[in-house]
């Protein structure tokens, strides 16, 4: 079965990390980028993805206070069966409270190292996408 994925993240390092473990877990998969929330609305509502990857930290938004306008705004962007997971360099525990109360599946911390990174996004695609 082929699934988009669709990463909101603003660093190309990162993405392409991202990109390169989704396509270990599910070749198939298309991955879809936007690296700022303005980018992403639009893209998301024309390509629903099934896996959502968050960044929190974007250029002019924060993922979370994106994430959470959708959930109170009464106009869902993102249908129930899609997930999303914030996967940030923050280890805030606000910032991983506020991004599960938006409705973020889970919050993982990004891993510097990158194979450890690899490893994180494999976990996620593994648990969240297959």
């Amino acid at each position: 079965m082929s699934h988009t994925v669709c990463c909101i993240e603003d660093c190309d390092l990162d993405f392409e990390l991202a990109a390169e473990a989704v396509r270990q877990v599910a070749p198939r998969a298309e991955v879809l980028r936007a690296i700022s929330c303005q980018e992403a609305t639009p893209l998301i509502a024309e390509h629903p993805p099934a896996l959502v990857l968050l960044d929190l930290r974007l250029p002019r938004c924060n993922g979370t206070d994106w994430l959470h306008q959708f959930s109170t705004s009464g106009k869902p962007l993102l249908p129930d069966w899609v997930v999303v997971v914030v996967f940030t360099t923050s280890t805030s525990p606000g910032d991983r409270r506020d991004a599960l109360a938006a409705g973020a599946k889970d919050f993982v911390s990004k891993p510097m190292d990158p194979r450890l990174y690899l490893a994180a996004v494999r976990e996620v695609v593994q648990t969240w996408l297959n």
